[in-house]
């Protein structure tokens, strides 16, 4: 089974009793791009399907109990492409944002591979743009 891009199986359990509730579990903690895998070694007729829920439910409780989590954003990379005489005018857009240097390379022109928040891609190319007079070029990675 399959929600919003993220999937659950109850791999031979009966049906609805592994996957979608742990899956709830995360759902319910605002976790996301996780992978959950509880293994059962006892059980299975004796605890019953309830017995079941509960069983995967609390396991992925309890890992999230224990779980440090990070908050991730999204980032995009880019590589811009620039005659040297520009070089203030991009490290001054440059600068102003949150960018990551991955590599740069110096020739007949600059070469900049950066990485910057996905939500300011946009912006930044438009800032580039406009202050180089379109001199700039800048291809997404």
């Amino acid at each position: 089974m399959a929600e919003e891009g993220f999937g659950y199986s109850d791999d031979g359990e009966p049906s609805g009793t592994a996957g979608k509730p742990m899956f709830n579990v995360l759902q319910g903690n605002n976790v996301g791009e996780a992978c959950v895998i509880v293994t059962r070694f006892f059980g299975g007729i004796k605890l019953g399907t309830g017995g079941l829920v509960r069983a995967y439910s609390t396991s992925v409780k309890e890992a999230i109990a224990q779980a440090q989590f990070e908050e991730v954003h999204p980032r995009c990379q880019i590589k811009i492409e620039y005659p040297y005489t520009l070089s203030a005018i991009v490290d001054s857009v440059l600068h102003n944002s949150k960018v990551t240097l991955i590599d740069s390379q110096y020739s007949d022109t600059v070469m900049l591979h950066i990485s910057l928040p996905a939500n300011e891609t946009n912006a930044l190319l438009s800032a580039l743009q406009e202050r180089s007079s379109g001199q700039v070029n800048v291809t997404k990675l």
